[in-house]
């Protein structure tokens, strides 16, 4: 009790100290010890700073004061008056020590835009000079712009010529334009638009913006802690990785300039310039500073800066003009008003007021850098009359002056005659819209900027017309956050703007529908047309599509199939002859595979015997992926190439284009034709010549008949021995040459594609990969995994077939070929037809794979797990004389690679990045896309020994997990994980929790605050497991839960134990004796109904458009039955004081946070400290209201003297006559005042919160959806005629049954259980449960899970529904209201009042939606609870 009693003043020491301000500071929020507010400023807004800081002003003023970590102040600035002050400030023109810039520049403070001071100056001033001189911002440029501009212009085109629909991805699209012109005042050069090395250096510049944090990169980070925390660098959103790339070429560009020797008047660029100077300097000054890192510090300034902000500004406005068509039309027509036929130039700007406007609006609306690069007080100063200490760091918020309605009439609206005089013919200058800053910090390249950005957006508009694509969304305006903000990727119809809308026909290929995946086309095609599907590609060529199991499987064993067509592909591959072993034919084929399988399985082939090789080569592997953060290169470049070139020859190919029959005169002078069937004759050579070169290595050797240990010694003994008999024998170096091409193709491709596709699916399924290493562990114990293991490891077995069932490589087989006319199913299929046999169909056919495109392991094993299935629909290699001789070879090493990989390291998503894709990239096989993981070995975590003590404490403690705890995110000291939740959903914390289980799976585990344990439960399965629990069955002492109860563990909802079952016992009992639940209260129900209706009918009377707001409008109804039993009284619908109360316990579940109001925090500080009562959500004014009218109810029962023969008719005499009663016999008894109030409290906010909630939501989907409410119109009318529903009818009511059924599904009152809690060590799902850990169960995920509802996103009764739509059929997972001992109590009065007051309001109403309004809202507000928008509706009686 001591230790605790020194901690916790210790504690309260340090918060004192960090919330102690200087004298005059500007007024803010308070912070905690070591963090400061850091933790908090999420809570403002959890995804956008600039937002937060603008929600701060509104609360402490313009000037906001607050510290960023234990020392750092921190200024935000949001008033015109203010920012415009604080720009003008010479003392506020400092930069801070901003981590991110730092490590941007060596380390060091360099470049121009980060640095202050005399070095600032020097450096800026001889940029500025030099960049004007080559053209920065002049006119002179404008002719290198149009140039570019006219490059833009034909890819744009070309796009859309190459998509019939004319759908444009404008993802990414200005970069490379806006970079070369300001790379063409650098280095006097361009880059090509798709140079796939420029192309990875701007995705590396997207990805350091997008990272980025503003924010948090202000916090002063020791250069140590961040080289040796990742998790540091990953907080503030360094990604060092990313900006060496930029950095090597950089400087490589420089060093092809130092070896030029240019002479002085040949210095045409910025570099030359600069190398000039630095050499000058240095003779006279070795310490100068025009340096070489300077000098690629301000290339990455100018860089970054040029490639994000003009490109981004112009994303935005063409995202605004496809969203307003009317301001598209306008701005079109005054360009061609004053251009003509011609492009506008800058000659043309001043007379093109309301292309302008449009181009400010833009900014406006959406700025790019809606706070300023931080500012730096280099000595004490003030803004607005607050004293501003030194070192403090200034964040200016435009965004705040840019969208202040006191400037700007509705700011929200995208307007561009804001900023045009009244008739329309001049622009006019605002003095509170300057998107590149003012004074002498102001952007230096926004000259540069203003007229890209014009000269790029105008002529765009000029030469397209921009349209929403059909039947998807419009573009987003919600910006990508970072250092700066981006637009989304979005794509949009583009037709040219002069362009008649008469449709142009043009021949395609039969699968132009889906060019890239021609196995998704072909599996359309069956669906429509049977499994066996026939058409013709070209003239004359006959192609057989095969789709189903029982038909690939004929084909497959049927050998008058086994023919390999005349293949262009194939035989360009093999000298122009038809030679190898994959796509010959006939005699030929069956000497050739016999001799090579037979020799290869000598030689070791799909045998153990050469699992020695194997595991070296495994062991080489992993070496490199540990040490892959230190080298990038492989070790022989030649063989690099090598699978290089092999991989863009399956990449390029199309494996059904390569099916036409084309003559090779016209392959070989008709480069297209090659292209269009993805011919690489280029790349085929040098793999021939390679293996030649290999092969003539072998034949110098001279070896003798026993020494041949590899197939070409086998192979050329054979071909001299052949040759000796026979001249014209089939064994001939050609064939050599062609098999091993085969042989090395499909290695190269199948496996390791199989390989890459197995670790993704693990990368993303947490819980998978986390069962393969714990069986793993188990069989293998500290070793690797060996074929002999094969059979005892089944669930990593399950997973390998699994992948390659998600996840083909080779979704069609090889083509096969009729050399006769046969059939397949019955149907002809005529001689030297084409035969495409899909795998994937098979492998994806819910006939036989249940949810076939969600990744399940367990459906290869038995119900115990402990064997593999054989499945007759499973066979990736063929099957037949044409399955894959390499299927034993293959299988292994897919096997041994990635056991052993998973058994090594643990694969994780990289934080802050999409989930790796498993889109597969195409070709003539599929490959897995390029991606990235965080990859950790699972021997040992290893801290550097350079951080203090107390430090590495800190983070062992935090970070330290019992044994077997459930998988998930580790966090932060004193914090744990609770400032990285809203990473996952910055508005909803169980949509938050449901991407985490997509992650790590339904069990997660992290911790919130120092020591609590936090599990997140999102699967029916464990719910269920965790519900009926009785270890589970605790609720934790939470702040936010006794604040509503005098401090203490009082009411029924939160209590726990044997006083949570005595009273919840009192209670059930005694509200079912009162009606609750039962028909008796059936006629008071009905009241309430009737009372309701008349307010809607009032409502709707009295609005012309017969309108009705909607909003908070089913509370008093639902309350006064609940009221009438507890009570033994009902409110006045329009009663002030009760409306107050129902507004008091709306804002208290509204204001509450869930997720936070589970860190533990001591009742003393959050007495003391009010910010911790905010950011927890408790809000003591509005829960003393409803103790109080509850208490004055209470004493007007006391005062009635009931004695104890008089009958007690409501709960609160009930109640008192008990109390009475224990204590006089008991004067420590449970049932106390308090108590009694608390219970009502829990019934008074759950009943006005949940059954309203339901029948709010239920009236707006049925709004939204006419044709669900006409169909359960009808079904009222028809069994309850002219007469409102009752309880009676509700067994005869099914298709309504189902409506309010799956209105609470799509649309979840409650998507989190009120927080289980551990009252002692237990399990679920397997993973140990620590006592005191906090259990959160996700209904949510359940009913949002594909797995149980088919489109879980789509609103659709009928799934509650038998086929005839006669009975409702009750669904195990669907349990609105729990399971088990804590399930809801007022469940029956809840399913009772949610069907009468719903099905009477639609059998006595029409709700349609306001006509010219957006339909109302299924976006829910949030809180403990989640409510609906308060919405308007048409409603009409029906007659």
């Amino acid at each position: 009790m001591i230790l605790e009693v020194c901690l916790t003043l210790l504690l309260i020491g340090l918060i004192i100290k960090a919330t102690k301000r200087p004298s005059n500071f500007p007024p803010g929020p308070k912070g905690l010890p070591l963090v400061g507010y850091l933790p908090f400023l999420s809570s403002w807004d959890p995804q956008y700073p600039h937002k937060a800081m603008k929600k701060m002003s509104e609360v402490y003023g313009p000037v906001v004061g607050f510290f960023m970590g234990p020392s750092q102040i921190v200024i935000s600035v949001c008033g015109h008056e203010a920012v415009k002050e604080a720009l003008l400030n010479e003392d506020l023109n400092g930069r801070p020590y901003f981590a991110i810039a730092v490590a941007r520049s060596f380390g060091e403070q360099l470049g121009v835009v980060f640095v202050t001071g005399q070095f600032w100056q020097e450096q800026r001033r001889f940029i500025m000079r030099h960049l004007r001189d080559l053209g920065f911002g002049k006119t002179s440029i404008e002719d290198q712009m149009m140039g570019e501009l006219g490059d833009l212009i034909k890819d744009i085109e070309n796009k859309c010529q190459s998509n019939l629909k004319r759908i444009v991805d404008f993802k990414g699209i200005f970069q490379v334009s806006v970079i070369n012109i300001l790379w063409a005042i650098i280095a006097g050069e361009r880059f090509q638009r798709n140079d796939p090395k420029f192309q990875q250096l701007l995705t590396a510049n997207e990805l350091i913006f997008r990272a980025g944090n503003i924010v948090r990169g202000s916090i002063p980070i020791p250069a140590l802690v961040l080289k040796h925390f990742r998790f540091v660098r990953e907080f503030i959103g360094i990604k060092t990785e990313l900006i060496e790339p930029i950095h090597k070429f950089i400087q490589g560009t420089i060093e092809d300039h130092q070896h030029r020797n240019l002479a002085e008047e040949d210095a045409d660029n910025f570099i030359d310039v600069y190398l000039k100077e630095m050499n000058k300097q240095k003779a006279d000054n070795p310490s100068t500073n025009f340096t070489n890192k300077q000098l690629i510090s301000t290339i990455t300034d100018l860089f970054s800066a040029g490639s994000e902000s003009t490109s981004g500004s112009i994303g935005f406005a063409i995202i605004h003009l496809i969203r307003d068509q009317e301001a598209q039309h306008k701005m079109q027509m005054e360009l061609d008003q004053v251009c003509g036929e011609y492009f506008p130039t800058l000659n043309h700007r001043s007379s093109l007021p309301y292309t302008e406007a449009v181009l400010m609006e833009a900014q406006r609306c959406s700025s790019i850098a809606p706070l300023t690069v931080p500012h730096f007080a280099v000595k004490a100063t003030t803004i607005q009359g607050y004293t501003i200490p030194k070192d403090s760091v200034v964040m200016l918020n435009l965004d705040a002056v840019f969208t202040d309605s006191k400037y700007w009439d509705n700011p929200e609206v995208f307007r561009p005659e804001r900023h045009l005089n009244e008739d329309g013919t001049k622009v006019i200058k605002s003095d509170h819209f300057y998107p590149f800053g003012l004074g002498k910090r102001m952007c230096l390249g926004d000259s540069l900027a203003k007229n890209t950005y014009f000269l790029f957006t105008a002529a765009l508009i000029k030469k397209f017309r921009f349209e929403s694509v059909p039947n998807e969304p419009l573009p987003s305006l919600d910006p990508t956050n970072g250092f700066t903000l981006g637009y989304q990727g979005f794509k949009a119809v583009n037709i040219k703007y002069y362009e008649s809308k008469v449709l142009r026909l043009a021949m395609a290929s039969i699968f132009s529908c889906n060019k890239l995946v021609p196995f998704y086309t072909m599996k359309k095609m069956s669906k429509v047309y049977g499994p066996v599907v026939g058409f013709f590609m070209g003239p004359s060529q006959t192609i057989i599509s095969v789709c189903s199991h029982e038909a690939i499987k004929e084909a497959l064993l049927n050998e008058d199939l086994n023919g390999r067509p005349y293949s262009a592909v194939a035989l360009a591959r093999a000298f122009g002859e038809k030679l190898g072993i994959m796509f010959v034919t006939g005699q030929f084929w069956q000497e050739q595979r016999r001799f090579t399988m037979r020799h290869l399985r000598d030689l070791g082939f799909g045998k153990t015997s050469i699992e020695d090789q194997m595991m070296g080569e495994l062991g080489d592997l992993i070496k490199d992926i540990e040490i892959k953060s230190e080298r990038f290169q492989r070790n022989d470049p030649k063989f690099q190439q090598l699978l290089t070139a092999n991989e863009l020859i399956f990449r390029a190919g199309n494996i059904v284009r390569g099916s036409i029959p084309i003559p090779a005169l016209v392959l070989k002078h008709f480069r297209f034709v090659r292209d269009f069937i993805g011919l690489k004759t280029e790349l085929i050579e040098p793999i021939q010549k390679f293996i030649q070169g290999t092969i003539e290595d072998h034949q110098h050797r001279n070896l003798t008949e026993e020494d041949a240990d590899n197939f070409i010694d086998v192979y050329l003994k054979e071909m001299n021995k052949q040759n000796a008999d026979n001249p014209s024998t089939n064994f001939t170096n050609k064939q050599l040459i062609s098999t091993i091409t085969d042989l090395f193709s499909a290695g190269a491709e199948s496996t390791s594609g199989s390989i890459g596709f197995a670790i993704i699916h693990l990368v993303r399924d947490q819980e998978v990969q986390h069962k393969m290493q714990m069986e793993l562990d188990q069989v293998c114990g500290e070793f690797f995994p060996t074929l002999n293991h094969r059979s005892s490891l089944p669930y990593t077995e399950a997973v390998l077939m699994e992948a390659q069932r998600c996840s083909s490589i080779a979704p069609l087989t090889v083509p096969h070929y009729a050399v006769k006319a046969t059939t397949i199913q019955g149907y002809t299929i005529p001689k030297d037809s084409v035969v495409m046999l899909n795998l994937d169909a098979v492998f994806k056919d819910p006939k036989y794979w249940d949810n076939p495109e969600i990744f399940r392991p367990e459906r290869h094993l038995n119900e115990d797990g402990t064997k593999v299935i054989k499945n007759d629909h499973f066979y990736p290699f063929g099957l037949g004389k044409r399955f894959c001789l390499g299927e034993s070879l293959a299988k292994n090493t897919y096997f041994l690679f990635t056991a052993a990989l998973i058994k090594k390291f643990r694969f994780e998503p990289v934080p802050n990045e999409p989930l790796p894709s498993l889109e597969p990239i195409n070709g003539f096989t599929l490959g897995y896309q390029g991606f990235k993981a965080v990859v950790t070995p699972r021997s040992s975590m290893i801290f550097e020994l350079c951080l203090t003590v107390v430090l590495i404490g800190l983070i062992i403690k935090v970070t330290q997990r019992p044994k077997n705890f459930p998988p998930g995110p580790r966090g932060l000291p004193l914090v744990g994980y609770l400032p990285f939740y809203p990473s996952w959903d910055p508005q909803y914390p169980h949509k938050g929790m449901k991407k985490m289980s997509d992650v790590y799976g339904p069990v997660v585990g992290t911790y919130m605050g120092p020591t609590q344990p936090i599990i997140s439960v999102c699967s029916h399965e464990a719910i269920k497991e965790a519900m009926l629990n009785d270890d589970l069955n605790g609720r934790p002492e939470l702040a936010i839960m006794t604040a509503r109860t005098f401090g203490e563990k009082l009411g029924i909802m939160f209590a726990t134990g044997q006083f949570w079952q005595e009273q919840r016992r009192f209670t059930l009992r005694h509200l079912r004796d009162l009606g609750f639940g039962k028909t008796s209260i059936e006629d008071q129900m009905m009241a309430e109904v009737g009372d309701l209706i008349k307010d809607i009918e009032n409502k709707s009377q009295s609005d012309p458009g017969r309108t009705v707001d909607f909003k908070g409008i089913f509370q008093v109804s639902v309350i006064n039955i609940l009221w009438a039993i507890i009570a033994g009284e009902r409110f006045q619908r329009h009663d002030p004081k009760f409306q107050e109360l129902l507004n008091a316990n709306e804002l208290f579940f509204r204001t509450g946070k869930i997720f936070r109001g589970v860190v533990p925090i001591p009742g003393s500080l959050l007495k003391r400290f009010r910010f911790l009562r905010e950011f927890i959500g408790i809000k003591d004014e509005l829960i003393e209201p409803i103790q109080k009218f509850i208490q004055n109810t209470i004493e007007e029962h006391q005062l009635q003297n009931l004695s104890e023969d008089d009958e007690a008719g409501d709960f609160i005499d009930v109640y008192l006559k008990e109390m009475n009663k224990q204590k006089a016999e008991n004067p420590s008894t449970n049932f106390t005042e308090k108590q009694l109030i608390s219970t009502i409290t829990d019934l008074f906010g759950a009943g006005s919160e949940s059954t309203s909630g339901s029948i709010g939501f239920a009236i707006i989907h049925l709004t939204r959806d006419q044709q669900v409410q006409q169909k359960m119109q009808m079904e009222l009318d028809q069994v309850c005629g002219e007469f409102f529903p009752t309880l009676n009818h509700r067994s005869s009511l099914p298709y309504t049954e189902a409506v309010l059924m799956e209105a609470q599904r799509c649309s979840t009152i409650a998507p989190l259980t009120p927080p289980h809690y551990a009252i002692k060590d237990t399990k679920l799902q397997g993973y140990s449960i620590p006592k005191g850990s906090l259990i959160s169960l996700n209904l949510y995920a359940v009913f949002q899970d594909s797995k149980y509802w088919k489109d879980p996103e789509i609103f659709r009764p009928e799934r509650h529904l038998n086929d005839d739509g006669t009975k409702v059929i009750k669904s195990d997972h669907f349990n609105p209201f729990g399971l088990g001992k804590r399930m809801c109590l007022g469940e029956s009065l809840a399913k009772n009042t949610y069907f009468l007051f719903t099905a009477a309001l639609i059998k006595k109403f029409r709700f349609e939606p306001v006509p010219n309004e957006p339909l109302p809202s299924l976006d829910p507000t949030n809180g403990f609870t989640l409510g609906y928008q308060g919405f308007k509706a048409v409603v009409t009686p029906r007659s």
